[in-house]
């Protein structure tokens, strides 16, 4: 079901600048003036989370097809998350290129009266453009991100698992044909906390994210976007023993992996890369509007040939 049918967690507003940003949008249509033809990096992102995929332990997993995105892309392992390194706070900085201080998203639990998050992100400054925004998210408290002002699709999934995941991202891009699209994969983060953060079991689940993140490839390449998508592989954060939610590296390191047509750089990138630069990234590679306020900045030497070596 689309977002039409999910509960209402607060009432709509519009703001004089959101109108004159429309406005602006809808005269450049007249014109005839496509992101392409604007020189954008990229038509289509597709950002996927696996909850709780530390970067220790994605080594030690059968992933080919991770492999072959970071094989065909940019990659670090040595990316930051935020604290609280939780889901619902990590997923708003990933979104909003604010930590959890200025976002004030420090709850990790679905709480109805809390209502939508009202800071603006990566999903509002598509629709500004006109684009269509989707979210495929498999707990239930990352609806708070899902505010149907800014996220056009965002079926409700029950009892959600790699496979429904990835078939609802399969059917999403098949039929709704996202430009900005979040796919949560929240297998691992499951199995961290029940069986132990690098168990066995939990192994298991990401090799199921694993192939669910090839049938979202693939699906992509059969609409004959691959071209021209940005494709960012991440996680919210990571895990030790059974917990995450600690200063550990292990809890805060994440891997942080872009690939799809639209990057032209490959190998392994250096410095400081932090889950705040998803969004900055997704909007530069489609030529949004980013705000100044926005903490964190594009990482686009991706998108330039020899890119990481300048």
């Amino acid at each position: 079901m689309d977002y039409t049918k999910r509960q209402c967690l607060c009432s709509n507003s519009t703001s004089a600048l959101r109108i004159a940003i429309a406005i602006g949008i809808s005269l450049l249509g007249a014109v005839g003036l496509s992101h392409a033809q604007l020189g954008a990096p990229a038509q289509r992102v597709v950002i996927i989370t696996l909850d709780g995929l530390a970067a220790w332990v994605l080594p030690n997993a059968d992933c080919p097809n991770i492999r072959m995105l970071m094989r065909d892309g940019c990659w670090t392992m040595n990316a930051r998350t935020v604290r609280p390194s939780e889901t619902l706070p990590a997923h708003t900085s990933l979104l909003t290129a604010l930590p959890p201080s200025e976002h004030h998203v420090d709850w990790n639990h679905y709480l109805p009266q809390r209502g939508y998050l009202r800071r603006k992100t990566l999903f509002t400054f598509a629709k500004w453009a006109g684009l269509k925004t989707a979210m495929i998210i498999g707990k239930k408290k990352l609806f708070h991100l899902a505010n149907p002002q800014w996220v056009d699709y965002a079926p409700i999934i029950k009892r959600a698992n790699a496979r429904k995941i990835a078939d609802a991202a399969v059917k999403c891009i098949e039929e709704f044909q996202p430009h900005v699209l979040l796919v949560h994969f929240p297998d691992p983060d499951w199995m961290g906390h029940k069986y132990g953060w690098g168990s066995k079991q939990q192994l298991r689940a990401i090799e199921e994210c694993d192939t669910g993140v090839g049938k979202i490839v693939t699906a992509i390449k059969r609409k004959g976007w691959w071209r021209v998508t940005l494709l960012i592989v991440t996680a919210d954060h990571g895990g030790h023993n059974r917990i995450h939610h600690t200063r550990h590296p292990y809890d805060i390191t994440i891997p942080w992996i872009c690939s799809g047509g639209a990057v032209k750089a490959r190998g392994e990138l250096k410095g400081n890369i932090s889950i705040c630069d998803t969004a900055p990234t997704a909007a530069y590679a489609l030529a949004l509007y980013m705000p100044d306020r926005w903490k964190r900045r594009a990482i686009s030497k991706i998108f330039e040939e020899g890119g990481l070596d300048k």
